[in-house]
């Protein structure tokens, strides 16, 4: 997408016909460098997100369909902020900031609206559209939940990484300033409950609700995610990794690369650790998930990983390093550009100079 923006004649981009898109050469002006830094920006606001697949690509989301219809302006690194923001309306037109009701049963009410006039007030200081801040369902899971420590809020569904970064504090703040509401039924109530003669469910009723298998709801997470829906949980996507509870090393390739396009930090010691895996396919994606997260710390062993046999694995490091602008792969990566047997990975090692040079 940069490259395109930017005008490049690069022959892949003249190959797919890019340059007779309507978007080609529109961001000239700007440079290649701004153009990226744009794309991460609205990467982080949830309006762009990148697809799960060996082949990332870049997807607007159902926020930055909503964000092209509406006429509030969003802030981008570069511009100066403007001095008024509309208020911010849904694709259908309501203001999304205004929405009455409760989601459902079983949510602190009084915590759910003082959520939402935070984040009305987040949004006007940050001049962006107020589901940029957090959508109405990651409102819900707050009041539902209300976590009282960061680590609890990092484990509800819809608040990732960078949400927890930006807002988290604020939010665990908000939500211990606001009283509690009554707790549910302790045992005791119950066993009183029943010898009033009301009827407890037994164990086996207990057990008997459908519900889907850790595995297959992380996929399904995953899935929904690659579609434009929800964050999946990410706290439990790492577990399931450190538990060895995913089924096959293809889950596990797909978790890492969904939580390296959340920018999930609390990967990297499991993502460094996969280096050394003896399944190319976990090497390959934990090498390209930690460029993705610029981890340098990581370079010396994505450095190792370029004398090894598996061209895929050569190809994924290569990646990472051009990806950081790992100076100190860049005489390495010009020798592979001269020997490397592999044309992907020679490919690789062009590009990966290239960008390199770039910083020089």
């Amino acid at each position: 997408m940069r490259d395109t923006l930017w005008g490049s004649k690069r022959q892949q981009i003249v190959e797919q016909k890019l340059d007779r898109t309507v978007a080609y050469g529109k961001l000239r002006s700007y440079g290649r460098r701004q153009i990226a830094t744009w794309i991460d920006d609205l990467i982080g606001q949830g309006l762009l997100l990148i697809t799960a697949e060996e082949y990332p690509r870049l997807r607007l989301t159902p926020a930055g369909r909503q964000a092209l219809e509406s006429p509030t302006l969003m802030a981008l690194t570069g511009f100066a902020e403007p001095a008024a923001t509309p208020v911010a309306t849904s694709a259908h037109g309501r203001d999304e900031d205004s929405l009455e009701g409760l989601p459902e049963l079983g949510v602190h009410a009084e915590l759910y609206e003082r959520l939402r006039q935070w984040r009305s007030q987040k949004a006007r200081s940050l001049a962006l559209p107020a589901y940029c801040v957090l959508h109405n369902s990651a409102l819900t899971e707050i009041a539902r939940r209300v976590p009282s420590a960061l680590s609890e809020l990092a484990q509800l569904r819809g608040i990732g990484a960078r949400k927890i970064e930006q807002f988290g504090q604020e939010i665990i703040d908000l939500v211990q300033s606001c009283p509690r509401s009554p707790q549910p039924p302790s045992s005791t109530d119950i066993s009183a409950g029943h010898e009033n003669g009301q009827a407890l469910p037994s164990d086996s009723a207990l057990k008997q609700a459908p519900t889907l298998s850790a595995s297959a709801d992380l996929r399904l997470q995953i899935e929904l995610f690659r579609q434009g829906g929800p964050e999946p949980d990410c706290g439990a996507l790492l577990r399931a990794i450190e538990n060895g509870e995913m089924q096959s090393s293809h889950e596990v390739a797909w978790a890492i690369h969904t939580l390296a396009a959340l920018g999930e930090r609390r990967a990297i010691p499991i993502l460094i650790k996969l280096l050394d895996s003896r399944d190319g396919t976990m090497q390959m994606y934990a090498a390209e998930a930690l460029g993705q997260l610029g981890v340098r710390e990581a370079i010396p062993r994505l450095l190792a990983l370029l004398e090894g046999h598996r061209p895929g694995t050569r190809r994924a490091a290569l990646r990472a390093l051009g990806r950081m602008r790992a100076r100190e792969a860049l005489d390495r990566c010009r020798r592979m550009v001269a020997e490397e047997e592999s044309e992907a990975v020679r490919l690789a090692a062009q590009a990966a100079v290239m960008l390199i040079k770039e910083e020089e």
